[in-house]
Order: structure tokens, then C-alpha cells, then sequence
């Protein structure tokens, strides 16, 4: 493998001299004293430091054993990447020997072969493991994915025939090869994986059984198959599949026929970028059909592109992200994609989106976060206004495809958390989303306070109100009901402001409490894959420090006071 100059990742010198992490110790430098720094929190057990990186270096023997020995002391670090910096089986069991905490472990492009997979299967703690762009062949796959312990895998084998063959003797080697792809095939289903990334040769022996094996894997959530070339076909065995419901086939040059397989499965998100959607002819003229430059299996590979994205708004209603950079979808792509109702999360950059496309955008009342980048087609000040006055768009990202343009009609849109447009408007969309960053802010003040005079209202005692005399399951039913008019400006569902209001009523006596102690609170929102809590957390405000001429004008008579303050 061809080395390089590297970046040293601990002070930013390059060097293609094989020397210590630790530096040189008759060189007194900056770049060595960082080293040392680093060093010196490993050994001191730092909290805040618990990944080590040492990527793009060629460690030595005695550099491994350095950090070996440091990091058997350590207790926090839990994380170690050693991307690209020569290791090999050797050095890899001496590190793993020294190291029980560790869960997340970086290999990529290193020269690990068979015997150090064996090592890492053994390995109690790493649940993450990084081991792409290795020596990787049979025995590493099956090793793998028998792994009980790994809960997520980058893994790539350029595998063969030949090397299959090679592995065993002549008059064994049919039965040899059938019994390793019984033992590849079981390791794959019986895998207790939850994320895998893999990447085979187009030639690899076992490809179309690995296929189906990975179908009746019932663990793997997240599958990603990218920059891996696949047929249309393979795709449709996929789509079998029940459990995964993140899918990432970017750079595998499928068509719309996929699209139309991958419909049927329950997806949360899925990524076809940089794929042969549809055919690049420019100006949109794929979708014409009238169009000479169009042969007949243009226009058949473009029907069922157009097919394929309706069956994904249709049929895919648990579809919450989607990826489909750089696949020509044009202004008709778009439309059929913006009626779905499930779509949250919408990356169309590099697709020559144009004026009918970003109205189609605007329209949609399920989108929050729209990506944009790099479709200077049609983009234009009319199309910026259509987009600025979308009610559901949250995050924008529009670098690249709007340049030299007021972007002030933006901070119409109250509802703006992120906008990101070209470098000579940077400190504008900054300023654009501090103010909204504000008015929010504004509005969940309000909302709380309101939930407040409620709440406490509700759990007065001697209350005359009609509020007092209803149980607290009745006035949150109502409360559900209400349309607060900022709840969408604040980026909250009904579901949050109904959790909400529940949690300000069951802990209104400690807020009470805190209130008359002259203590200050704050309410924390906690979100996970499958529920919404909330966490108040009570505190004493810092007065802050007086300065000796502010503690002089507290002392004067009130009279001092407002002749003062006349003169403003």
C-alpha cells in the first residue's frame, strides 16, 4: 500500500518519518508539547477525553506498545480510531490485550488479515468495530458476523473465486468451498448485528446468497450497501426484507425499478444518491416523450423512474428521511414526491430543481428540513420568496443554488432554525437565525407561562374558578384541543405541547415551592426513538458581581436616584 505524506492528528505537522507519537524528546516544539498534553490526560484519566484518535500514521512497533501501556491505566477512554497508520495482526493483539473498556474501535485501511478478526471476535467490550479496506477474506466474514458481541459493522472484502479455491486443497476443494458458504450463509442469519455496513466485489463468489441471507436476518436495522455495485434485481430480493428500516444504497447504480421494490418495506430512511435514476439528459427533456433524443429505452428507464418515486409518496407512509442526491429527478420528480404525507426529511441537491419544483416545496405541509444544495436551475429571487413563506420548512439548505440575492425576505419565515446559503450571506442567515432563535424562545416562554397560571390556578385550594372544579384528565383533554397559534413556530407537535402541559400539572407543587423560595427553573425535553419525557430542574440564580460606582448609586437616596434617571 502506497504511503504518503500525513497530518499528525495530534498537532498538525506533516512527516513521512516513522517517528514516536510521543515526539522526539530532544525537540522542544509546540506540535510536541500538544503530543504531550494528550499524552499527559490519558494517563491522568481525563472524563472529557475518552476517544483517542491517531489517524494517517505509521506507527511503529514501539509507538504501539507506548499507547498500549498508557491506555491499560486508563478507564475512560472508550473509543479508539486508528485509521490508515499500518497496523498489523501483531499490533492489533497487543493493543486489545491492554484495552477491556473500549467499545468503539476505527481499522479502516489498515493490513489486518484473518488472524487479527479471530482476536476481535474474542474482545469482550468493542460493541463498534470499523474494519473496512483490510486483508478480509473468508474466515474474517464468517468470524464477523459469529461475533456476538458486535452491535454495528463496517466491513468490506474484495473476496473471489480464486481466493476461495486457493484456501484449500485441490481434491477438497469443492466440498471445502460448499461447507465455508453453509457456515458464511448461517453466520449471516444468525447474526445479532444492528447495524452493518458491507461492501463486496461485483465478483465476489457468495454475493446473491449473502443477498438472502441478509433477508431473513431479523436484527439488522440499518443496512448499508453503498458504493457496492447491485442490480435491480438484487434490490428486489432485498426489499424482502422486514426488520431494516434504514436502508443506504447510494452509489450502486440501480434504477426506478428499485424504487419501486424498496416501496414496499417500512422505511424510516433511505438514501439512492449519485444512482441511474433517470437518463442525464439536461433541460428536463427526460420527461418529455416527444423528445428525439429520447430512444424508446430512455423513456421506458424514465417511466418507471417516474413510478418508482410515486410508489415512495404513496405506498412508504412510514418514510421519514429521504436521500436521492444527484439522480436528474427535475420538477416532476419533485411534485411526485411532495404529496407525500410522510416525507419529514428531503435531500434533492445537485437535481436541477426549478421554478415548478420549489413551489411544489413550498406547498408541502409535512416538510422540515429541505436540502437544496447545488440546483442553480431556475433559482432564482422569486423562487427564494416562494420558499421563504413555507409553513413547515424548518431547516433550509440552499449553498449553491442562490447566489447574490437579498436574503433578509427569509426572516419572514418564523419558524427558521437553520439556513444555509453561499459564503457572501453567511453572516446574514446568522443574524436571520439568531433573531428567530429569539422569537422562539419568546413564544415557549409564553406557552409555559400560560401552562403555569393553569397549573397553578388548577391546584389552589380555595380556587372559585371553573378550572379549580374540573379533574386535571379533563382540563389537559381540553387543553389538547386548543390551537395555540405558536406551536408551529416553535417547532412543536400537539403531542409534545399535550406532554408538556401534563408535566407542568403533575409537578406544579415543586414549581409552587421554588417560585416562593425565590428559585429559578428549567423544563428539559428528552427525546428517543420511541417516546417523548420531560425533566425540570430547579436552581438559585448568580447575582452578579456589583461594580464599586453601581454599589455607590444603590446607596443614594431615591430622590438621586430619579433626578439620574431624568437625564436619559
Amino acid at each position: 500500500m502506497r504511503r504518503g505524506n500525513r497530518t499528525n492528528s495530534f498537532g498538525g505537522i506533516k512527516s513521512s518519518n516513522r517517528s514516536s507519537i510521543y515526539g522526539n524528546s530532544n525537540r522542544t516544539n509546540k506540535y510536541n508539547l500538544i503530543e504531550q498534553v494528550r499524552i499527559d490526560k490519558i494517563n491522568a484519566n481525563d472524563p472529557e477525553y475518552n476517544c483517542l484518535t491517531l489517524t494517517n500514521k505509521k506507527l511503529s512497533d514501539d509507538d504501539i506498545s507506548r499507547v498500549a501501556t498508557a491506555l491499560s491505566l486508563n478507564t475512560v477512554i472508550t473509543s479508539l480510531d486508528l485509521s490508515d497508520s499500518n497496523i498489523t495482526d501483531e499490533q492489533l493483539a497487543i493493543l486489545l490485550a491492554s484495552c477491556h473498556q473500549l467499545s468503539k474501535l476505527k481499522l479502516s485501511s489498515n493490513y489486518i488479515t484473518e488472524e487479527g478478526v479471530e482476536n476481535l471476535a474474542n474482545h469482550p467490550s468493542v460493541k463498534t468495530l470499523d474494519i473496512r479496506l483490510n486483508k478480509i477474506q473468508s474466515k474474517g466474514l464468517v468470524a464477523l458476523f459469529a461475533n456476538s458481541n458486535l452491535s454495528s459493522l463496517t466491513v468490506s472484502s474484495s473476496l473471489t473465486s480464486t481466493d476461495v479455491f486457493d484456501e484449500v486443497p485441490d481434491e477438497k476443494a469443492e466440498d471445502e468451498v460448499l461447507n465455508f458458504k453453509k457456515k458464511l450463509i448461517t453466520s449471516i442469519k444468525d447474526s445479532r448485528l444492528n447495524l452493518l455496513d458491507l461492501k463486496l466485489n461485483y465478483e465476489h463468489p457468495f454475493k446473491l446468497d449473502i443477498l438472502h441471507a441478509l433477508v431473513q436476518n431479523p436484527s439488522i436495522k440499518s443496512l448499508s450497501l453503498s458504493n457496492m455495485l447491485l442490480k435491480d434485481e438484487d434490490v428486489e430480493i432485498l426489499a424482502k426484507n422486514t426488520t431494516v428500516i434504514r436502508f443506504y444504497l447510494s452509489d450502486t447504480k440501480i434504477t426506478g425499478k428499485s424504487l419501486i421494490s424498496l416501496a414496499g418495506m417500512r422505511l424510516l430512511v433511505l438514501d439512492v444518491s449519485n444512482n441511474c435514476i433517470f437518463t442525464p439528459i439536461r433541460e428536463f427533456s427526460a420527461f418529455d416523450k416527444s423528445n428525439k433524443n429520447l430512444t424508446e429505452n430512455d423513456k421506458k428507464h424514465n417511466q418507471f423512474a417516474l413510478q418508482g418515486l410515486q410508489a415512495l409518496a404513496t405506498h412508504c407512509n412510514t418514510l421519514k428521511t429521504l436521500i436521492i442526491k444527484n439522480c436528474l429527478i427535475g420538477d416532476s420528480g419533485v411534485k411526485i414526491l411532495c404529496s407525500s404525507t410522510s416525507i419529514e426529511s428531503l435531500d434533492i441537491s445537485d437535481n436541477e430543481i426549478g421554478f415548478n419544483g420549489i413551489l411544489a416545496l413550498a406547498k408541502n405541509k409535512t416538510l422540515k428540513k429541505v436540502i437544496l444544495t447545488n440546483n442553480k436551475w431556475e433559482m432564482n429571487e422569486k423562487s427564494a420568496k416562494i420558499l421563504a413563506r413555507s409553513s413547515s420548512i424548518t431547516s433550509l439548505f440552499i449553498k449553491g443554488s442562490i447566489s447574490g440575492m437579498d436574503i433578509d425576505q427569509f426572516e419572514s419565515n418564523k419558524k427558521l432554525i437553520s439556513l444555509d446559503v453561499m459564503d457572501d450571506n453567511e453572516e446574514v442567515a446568522a443574524r436571520i437565525i439568531k433573531n428567530q432563535g429569539f422569537y422562539r424562545k419568546k413564544l415557549k416562554s409564553e406557552l409555559l407561562v400560560i401552562f403555569l397560571i393553569l397549573a397553578l390556578d388548577w391546584a389552589k385550594s380555595d380556587s372559585s374558578s371553573y378550572i379549580r372544579k374540573l379533574p386535571k384528565e379533563v382540563l389537559l383533554y381540553i387543553i389538547s384541543f386548543i390551537d395555540f397559534e405558536s406551536s408551529y413556530l416553535i417547532n412543536k407537535n400537539n403531542q409534545q405541547i399535550y406532554l408538556l402541559a401534563n408535566f407542568v400539572f403533575n409537578k406544579i407543587v415543586d414549581i409552587k415551592n421554588s417560585i416562593n423560595q425565590k428559585q429559578s427553573f428549567k423544563i428539559i425535553e428528552n427525546q428517543d426513538n420511541e417516546s417523548i419525557h420531560f425533566n425540570i430542574k430547579f436552581f438559585t440564580p448568580k447575582r452578579k458581581k456589583l461594580e464599586p460606582k453601581q454599589i455607590q448609586e444603590q446607596a443614594e437616596p431615591e430622590n438621586n436616584k430619579v433626578q439620574k434617571n431624568d437625564k436619559f
